[in-house]
């Protein structure tokens, strides 16, 4: 018997982790550092563990010694990323261990609860792996809390080791108090729960909830009283005197408007977190491989599933009348438990004035509600569903696409990552150095990237301990009318992260643009080679000052491989921004050797347009049949690359060089674009 309940254990542990890592890692190795983890990684690199501990003093103070301890994972995200997963198999073996004692004769069903928690689809911020990590990890101390206290409540004598493991839990999970200071009112709704099962009358059930809750309610007491009347909070979006105050001035309105959150966000957190499993992207095949490797591995987890549960626990006999209606009972009792736990999770949430944002790193704001939110799903299946095969099925297909779902999710952060990457890559090939108090105006920046700042610092002053940042970029069409009041010169701009901040000029500045298709641009406001720009962009133009590059530097600065990994091997892009660089520079022969180099390796551009700058390259160095050839790859392309060769041929023919082959080539380009052969 022991040695099948040892067997039972080790199948769900297994199952728990196999579908952890199908939803979670198979994409890791490609992944980075997104949000906040970047800021955390460049005040680890500037200032070390203390200057992680001075980030979160501002407003979560506890969060602070907690990173303390997590950033000896190091700067790398591939650590930090197997940490998340392992993380969110964590909390799933806690959830299995915490709902046994309440219902130790429902192993399958509550196997079946952990396996929703572990891939909710509601929740996709965990490649954002520092810091939601480690508020999965506050949750999983606040479960282990909770299931200390269940199994101490079935003990017949009181047991100092589970209550005492259940005060150090619940202490651990106090950073992240602000998230789940409600979610600790499912302990004694749980206690409840238990004591039911034990025929207890009502009063014997309240007096021994009550018992065992006191000491938890009183921590947690504490700690609310604590961070909102003792503790100074400095950052006024989570500093809760404001909320009171809004409350204060329009109570009406407040309420109301917490009424919808909470509404809007039950539906979110429900229905609509399953269904975005079936989202359209699932059914297009423009992306074949993709495609059929999520449907892989979503069948997968869903056929693992159905087979590793139905063995935890042999197919009863007994399918009739009686254990239908036991089942039901149970599922409702556990959907009102779900429901309950979903409503009080999203309690400090709402109250703080916010809401879940699905399809955004807002989703994070499902973790209060997460354990909720599967309990009432698994409820549901229990009431609607009949016959044990017919609920282990549909909880496979559950898990299955969800299973899926994560992975598709997980490639967009991939994708989103190749993104950074390749733009910072490109910035530091066109710029090896930068003046102290550059700013980097840019109209795009990948999704997930609300600040890139922190990776521009990171790479240009690693060492600088702060807190005055020497290089900021700005969103244009995020920060225009904020950070950036207008672009016009000598205008002041400044920003903050946390603890960080920057204060430079417009004029001390450099423009950047990131088309769809092609190489990353920066812009000279002396050159109009770029007729597809938008407005935005000539803007950003008219306020480019490309002597805040340093172009001849003895030491160009390199993202570090810690972080970036290693340099990409020499790409069209790179030969790109080394001639574009070279020009500043006015080294057109290393311009004109680089264009030779890559047109030598085979390589060419996704937007023909690039080819002009080797084409003013070779017109310089007299390499006219070259340059002519270059030209008319470009002008037949689109109506902005026959455009943006009309302005070179405009630019080149103001020089004063005279020579035959000269005027020759740019005669026959002119002939060219107005339609005679050459």
């Amino acid at each position: 018997m022991i040695q099948t309940h040892r067997v039972k254990v080790f199948t769900g542990c297994l199952l728990l982790l196999a579908v952890c890592l199908l939803a979670y890692a198979t994409l890791i190795p490609w992944l980075g550092f997104y949000a906040d983890d970047a800021i955390i990684a460049w005040v680890l690199r500037a200032q070390g563990r203390a200057g992680v501990v001075a980030y979160w003093s501002i407003d979560r103070p506890l969060v602070g010694w907690m990173e303390a301890v997590t950033t000896l994972i190091g700067e790398r995200p591939l650590p930090w990323h197997i940490f998340a997963v392992l993380t969110r198999w964590a909390s799933a073996l806690a959830v299995w261990w915490a709902l046994k004692p309440v219902w130790p004769d429902r192993n399958r069903e509550i196997l079946m609860a952990a396996l929703l928690f572990a891939v909710y689809p509601g929740f996709t911020a965990l490649p954002i792996a520092v810091t939601i990590s480690e508020k999965v990890v506050s949750l999983t101390f606040l479960v282990i809390s909770i299931g200390a206290t269940l199994r101490a409540a079935r003990r017949t004598r009181f047991s100092f080791g589970l209550m005492a493991l259940a005060i150090v839990a619940q202490v651990l999970s106090l950073p992240y108090l602000d998230y789940y200071a409600c979610t600790e009112l499912l302990r004694p709704v749980m206690l409840f729960a238990l004591f039911l099962q034990a025929g207890m009358s009502v009063r014997e059930r309240m007096r021994r909830t009550a018992l065992l809750w006191l000491p938890h309610l009183v921590l947690i007491l504490a700690a609310v009283y604590w961070r909102g009347f003792v503790f100074q909070n400095h950052r006024l979006e989570a500093d809760p005197g404001m909320v009171m105050s809004e409350f204060a001035r329009t109570p009406w309105r407040a309420t109301g408007l917490r009424i919808y959150y909470a509404f809007k966000d039950l539906l979110q957190s429900t229905v609509m977190a399953w269904a975005r499993t079936l989202q359209s992207e699932l059914f297009t095949f423009d992306r074949f491989y993709w495609v059929i490797s999520a449907i892989v591995i979503a069948a997968v987890g869903g056929l693992l599933t159905y087979y590793l549960v139905k063995r935890t626990e042999p197919q009863s006999g007994d399918n009739g009348s009686t254990q239908r209606m036991a089942s039901r009972k149970w599922g409702l009792q556990i959907a009102i438990i779900g429901l309950l736990g979903v409503l009080l999770g999203g309690l400090p949430v709402w109250f703080s004035g916010r809401y879940i944002t699905l399809e955004s790193a807002d989703d994070r704001f499902t973790l209060p509600m997460l354990l909720g939110s599967c309990l009432l799903t698994l409820g549901l299946i229990q009431l609607f569903v009949k016959g044990k095969r017919r609920q282990l099925l549909a909880v496979s297909v559950l898990v299955g696409l969800s299973v899926g779902f994560h992975f598709r999710s997980t490639d967009r952060y991939r994708q989103y990552w190749a993104e950074q990457e390749s733009l910072l890559w490109q910035l530091t090939w066109r710029a090896p150095g930068l003046k102290p108090g550059t700013s980097v105006l840019i109209d795009r920046v990948p999704v997930k990237s609300y600040t890139m700042a922190p990776h521009l610092n990171l790479i240009y002053a690693p060492d600088v301990p702060g807190p005055e940042a020497k290089y900021w970029l700005f969103n244009i069409v995020r920060d225009i009318g904020y950070e950036v009041p207008s672009l016009s010169k000598d205008v002041k701009v400044s920003d903050t992260a946390r603890v960080f901040r920057f204060e430079g000029s417009t004029s001390r500045s450099v423009g950047v643009w990131l088309p769809e298709t092609g190489c990353l641009k920066v812009l000279d406001p002396t050159r109009d080679e770029l007729p597809q720009l938008s407005a935005m962009g000539r803007a950003i133009r008219g306020l480019s000052n490309i002597d805040q590059i340093v172009p001849d530097t003895s030491s160009p600065v390199v993202p570090p491989a810690e972080i970036f990994g290693a340099e990409p091997k020499p790409c069209w892009c790179y030969y790109f921004q080394k001639a574009d660089l070279a020009r500043q520079r006015g080294d057109w022969e290393e311009a004109m050797r680089l264009g030779d180099e890559a047109r030598a390796l085979g390589l060419s551009p996704d937007d023909r347009t690039e080819w002009l700058l080797f084409v003013e390259a070779y017109f310089e160095r007299s390499r006219y049949e070259d340059a002519r050839e270059l030209a008319g790859l470009v002008a037949g392309d689109s109506w902005f690359a026959e455009a943006a060769v009309r302005n070179l041929l405009d630019k080149l023919e103001r020089t004063t060089a005279t020579d035959v082959g000269r005027l020759e080539c740019l005669a026959a380009l002119r002939a060219q674009l107005s339609g005679s052969s050459l």
